[in-house]
C-alpha cells in the first residue's frame, strides 16, 4: 500500500493507526469509516448470471420468490407481513435466509400453516451459492433499516449494508422502510422499489403492490 500508491484496501474491521495517505485508499465496511472517503458501494463487482445458477435456487416463472436476507430479529413481523397479502393468489414464497433462524418466526409459520410450501427457512454458506439465490429473487425485502436498527444508522447515516448493492447490482425489485430508501434514494432510482411507512398495514399494502408489478411484469 505505501509503495504501490494505485492500490485500495477494503477491510471490515478498523484499526487503531494507520498512514493518512493509506487512510485516503482505504475503506471498513462495518461501520463505514473513514465518513469522508468511505461512501461507494460495491455495485461493479463481478456478480453471478443468476440464468446459469444452480437449480435449486431457480423457479419457475409462474412463482414469486420473495427474499428476506440477514439475520433480524424481525424474522417473525416478516413473516406476519407475509402472511396477510394475497400470497396465494400470486403463488408467491417467502424465502427466509438467516445465519440464525428465529425460533418465533418458525412457529408463527408453522401456526399459520405456511412452512414448508409458503414460506421457508435455509442459510448458505457458499458465498457463490448465496450470490445465486440472491440473483434469483423476485422481491427482495431488507430485514435492517434505521427503524429497526437505531445504533447502526445515527441520525440516517449512511452504512453499507449487504441489501442495498445487492438490490442495485443485480436490479432486484424490493419493498422497504421509507427511512432506508431515504438514505439510499440516489442508488435505488434504476430499480423497482416500494416503500411503506409506520401507519398500520402500509407494509402489507407495499408488498401486496410489489407482487402485482412482478406478476405483471411477468406476464
Amino acid at each position: 500500500m505505501i509503495k504501490e500508491t494505485n492500490r485500495y484496501c477494503v477491510q471490515h474491521k478498523r484499526v487503531r493507526k494507520i498512514d493518512d495517505d493509506i487512510k485516503r485508499r482505504s475503506c471498513w465496511l462495518s461501520p463505514m469509516y473513514p465518513r469522508e472517503f468511505c461512501t461507494f458501494l460495491p455495485i461493479d463487482l463481478p456478480k453471478v448470471d443468476g440464468h446459469n445458477a444452480s437449480p435449486k435456487y431457480q423457479h419457475s416463472s409462474s412463482n414469486i420468490h420473495v427474499c428476506a436476507v440477514g439475520s433480524d430479529r424481525n424474522h417473525t413481523r416478516t413473516v406476519d407481513v407475509f402472511s396477510q397479502t394475497p400470497f396465494q393468489k400470486y403463488n408467491a414464497t417467502l424465502i427466509m435466509c438467516s445465519r440464525i433462524i428465529q425460533p418465533k418466526a418458525k412457529k408463527l409459520a408453522v401456526k399459520l400453516g405456511l412452512l414448508g410450501h409458503y414460506v421457508n427457512f435455509i442459510y448458505i454458506k457458499d458465498y457463490f451459492e448465496f450470490a445465486q439465490f440472491v440473483s434469483n429473487c423476485d422481491i427482495y425485502l431488507p430485514t435492517t433499516d434505521p427503524r429497526t436498527r437505531r445504533a447502526f444508522y445515527p441520525a440516517g447515516v449512511r452504512r453499507l449494508t449487504g441489501s442495498i448493492p445487492q438490490i442495485v447490482a443485480y436490479n432486484l425489485s424490493s419493498v422497504m422502510h421509507e427511512s432506508l430508501h431515504n438514505i439510499y434514494r440516489k442508488y435505488l432510482n434504476s430499480v423497482p422499489v416500494e416503500v411503506y411507512n409506520d401507519e398500520v398495514g402500509s407494509d402489507v399494502d407495499a408488498l401486496t403492490r410489489m407482487m402485482t408489478r412482478i406478476v405483471d411484469k411477468k406476464h
